[in-house]
């Protein structure tokens, strides 16, 4: 079991794995006791400590390969995930899994986040890329309560802007809250063209959120099968 310290590594382990064939899950919440429980018998069931040699060999014959990952929440519960992948095995005859290729699969992160592959445009290179995205719903709020602002508290805007730039940085994340500053920015001068954005300046691209291969997050080696 991989225990990431932040929900970012936790995260940014799910956009590593699922990529590379684990794209079966199911996810719940529970106790530091019941995940001790949970990881006990998970591994004993479906494998889920193997290393990369034995993952690679199961993957030979067909079989299918699992892992769990979790990550403390503030109330001291864990909010953990199981993934798979194609392949024979008793994890593949768990009812529960969903898969994330699938509209209805998709993993979300409470009412805010959603993992999927999307089309990349073709002046950033073309081809598809696993990434996080704000939700639709999440989006239309955002954009909804930045219009209301613009014209009747502007004063708000720039508090606005700076919380929201403190989400994750994945792509899909980073690409929307670019969009909005620039509209945002562009929609400030129509409605007030006597009175200088005083936000995050649009034309600085945010920043890119660091691989967590390069921290420390992830307690235990993460497996390249």
């Amino acid at each position: 079991m991989f225990i990431a310290d932040t929900q970012v590594a936790c995260q940014q382990y799910l956009l590593r794995m699922i990529p590379r064939g684990y794209v079966w899950w199911t996810s719940g919440v529970c106790s530091s006791e019941d995940l001790d429980s949970r990881s006990s018998k998970y591994e004993e069931h479906y494998g889920t400590k193997l290393n990369s040699a034995r993952c690679y060999y199961r993957k030979t014959k067909g079989l299918a390969n699992a892992k769990l990952v979790a990550v403390k929440q503030i109330d001291g519960n864990f909010i953990w995930f199981l993934i798979a992948t194609d392949g024979l095995g008793l994890i593949r005859e768990n009812k529960k899994l969903l898969d994330t290729r699938t509209n209805s699969g998709r993993i979300k992160w409470g009412e805010d986040y959603v993992l999927y592959e999307a089309v990349r445009p073709r002046v950033h290179g073309g081809g598809k890329h696993w990434s996080w995205f704000v939700q639709p719903k999440k989006q239309k709020e955002i954009e909804h309560y930045i219009g209301y602002l613009i014209k009747n508290e502007p004063e708000k805007m720039k508090y606005y802007i700076e919380m929201q730039c403190r989400r994750p940085m994945h792509s899909g994340i980073r690409s929307f809250l670019t969009r909005i500053i620039r509209r945002t920015a562009k929609n400030w001068s129509a409605v007030h063209p006597r009175r200088p954005w005083q936000a995050r300046d649009p034309a600085t691209p945010l920043p890119i959120l660091n691989s967590f291969r390069g921290s420390k997050t992830i307690k235990e080696e993460v497996s390249t099968i």
